[in-house]
């Protein structure tokens, strides 16, 4: 936290900022949601803090907590974590799925628009990667790009929904030496139907057991809670007759799932999804995989702020209030998630951790 640049300038300094934001990681990972809880926490355990951190003038006010939150650089302090988040990974040496997808933070409604945050999971790895702020969900558009620029690198499978579906990202990423799977929908109509006609022409002309043969057919089956899902991918490398492939940098093959849901007394229900991908060793076995562990920033982020943190519900607005809260509400899910020597579920380890303060540096330590 001492890495992380002071927007403070003068003699009126009170507190130390590294005092500051460390009093308020912990208080998120002790139970704690807004800036009164950081002060309270502060209080309560202030001659634990004394024996860590420098405290000069004593523990900050709400008011303080609310006043650096809102006017300290997000850029610099996202940066800062994700370094060292990275450093203490180590350096990525295998094939690493990073997705990438934006959340909406409602309290953050102005003029009815809510801002977003772009967020880049490694979902395998537990590692927030990178995360951009945005006013409206349709600037996410421009926003991938600044956030590939900080992490994407080669080795790296990109996947990303619809609304990322744009030459100019593909172009970013293969530039970066990366690869992509990007979902494609009636937002790139041209493409969506050449694919079909391309898809109907080469591959669903040809028997399953001959596409699996090859590579270019791969089906699930999942049973659970009475539900039963089946999920085919077909996928081809042939993409000669892709007219506007140019257009992409780097495609090299498309894919189709078809998800189909039975569900005891209801009529089954299918649903379809097209991908582009830049992958030149890929298979349908591959594509369906890395598609189904896209939907762990969904599940194992997004959710969990929603849940754990009660996001959705904080009304920080103010300036950079609400995106540099996002950052320690994901680090302290990276923390908590982190640290095995508890069993248990994330929201009993937050439990615990408000409860022993001894558990809560534990999980500060996890790394």
């Amino acid at each position: 936290m001492k890495e992380v640049p002071d927007y403070r300038k003068g003699n009126g300094i009170r507190h130390k900022l590294s005092d500051i934001l460390m009093i308020g990681l912990l208080t998120l990972i002790c139970n704690g949601n807004d800036y009164a809880a950081m002060r309270v926490f502060g209080e309560v355990h202030e001659k634990k803090l004394r024996e860590h951190l420098e405290l000069p003038r004593g523990i900050p006010s709400q008011d303080t907590f609310e006043r650096v939150f809102a006017r300290n650089d997000p850029k610099k302090l996202e940066e800062v974590l994700r370094t060292w988040l990275i450093e203490l990974h180590g350096k990525f040496t295998d094939q690493v799925h990073v997705s990438v997808d934006g959340k909406a933070l409602p309290q953050t409604r102005t003029f009815g628009k809510a801002a977003h945050v772009v967020s880049a999971f490694a979902s395998e790895l537990g590692l927030l990667l990178g995360q951009c702020k945005t006013a409206e969900k349709s600037n996410e558009i421009k926003a991938i790009p600044e956030l590939l620029e900080m992490f994407c690198q080669k080795g790296m499978v990109i996947t990303i929904d619809a609304m990322g579906t744009q030459k100019a990202v593909a172009k970013k990423i293969v530039e970066l030496e990366g690869d992509y799977i990007l979902a494609v929908k009636r937002n790139q109509c041209d493409l969506l139907f050449q694919i079909h006609v391309n898809m109907e022409a080469n591959v669903f002309t040809q028997s399953k057991k001959e596409l699996e043969a090859k590579g270019q057919y791969f089906c699930t089956v999942e049973e659970s809670h009475g539900r039963i899902e089946t999920r085919e991918c077909y996928f081809s490398n042939n993409i000669e007759n892709i007219g506007c492939k140019e257009k992409w940098a780097g495609l090299s093959g498309m894919a189709i799932i078809y998800s189909t849901r039975e569900i005891s007394g209801k009529k089954p229900s299918t649903s379809r999804r097209v991908f582009i991908t830049s992958l030149k060793a890929s298979n349908a076995a591959e594509i369906l995989q890395l598609q189904r562990s896209h939907w762990a920033i969904e599940n194992n982020l997004h959710w969990m702020l929603d849940v754990l943190f009660r996001e959705d519900d904080c009304r920080a607005r103010t300036l950079n209030s609400a995106e540099n809260l996002n950052s320690f509400r994901k680090l302290s899910l990276q923390l908590m998630k982190r640290e095995s020597s508890f069993n248990a579920s994330m929201k009993s380890k937050r439990l615990r951790c408000a409860w022993d303060f001894d558990y809560a540096l534990l999980v500060i330590a996890s790394f």
